[in-house]
Formats: structure tokens, C-alpha cells, sequence
């Protein structure tokens, strides 16, 4: 009587999970989708009227222009290494 009861649990709950799988899932998978896609959309439309969006964590590196190099050949200091047998 245990066997069989514990075999209509376990049917039981592989049904439930085929269900929530079949029903659920994909709701889910809609509301995700659409929620990136609108995310995307803002994204972009910020970007293209020039405003950038930053957000907490994101890491920003500025280059000095390349025009101005402020250190010349002149200034570097040649090392000549040699090999130690």
C-alpha cells in the first residue's frame, strides 16, 4: 500500500511540473523577452539623442587625446640589456 502511494505522489508531482512547464514557463519567457526589449528601445533612443547612460558599477576610461603626446623621444632613456651566461 506504501509502493503505491508513494508511486501516485511521485506521478503527481512529474504531472504538476509538466503542467507548470507547459503553462507557465512560457508566460514567463514572454514577460522576460519583452521586458529586454523595452530596455534595449531606451537604450538606444537615449544613444541617439546623445545622452549616455550610466549605471552603477560601470567603468569609464578617458584617453587624453592623441594628438598631444606629452612625452617626445627625446625624453625616453634607451636601455641596453645584456645576456648573462
Amino acid at each position: 500500500m506504501g509502493l503505491l502511494k508513494f508511486l501516485a505522489v511521485v506521478f503527481l508531482v512529474i504531472l504538476a511540473i509538466r503542467l507548470i512547464g507547459r503553462l507557465i514557463l512560457p508566460l514567463l519567457g514572454k514577460y522576460a523577452i519583452n521586458k529586454v526589449t523595452e530596455t534595449m528601445r531606451e537604450r538606444q533612443e537615449s544613444q541617439s539623442n546623445g545622452n549616455k547612460i550610466y549605471q552603477d558599477g560601470d567603468v569609464t576610461i578617458r584617453r587624453k587625446d592623441e594628438g598631444k603626446n606629452t612625452s617626445s623621444s627625446r625624453d625616453e632613456e634607451y636601455v641596453d640589456f645584456q645576456e648573462i651566461d
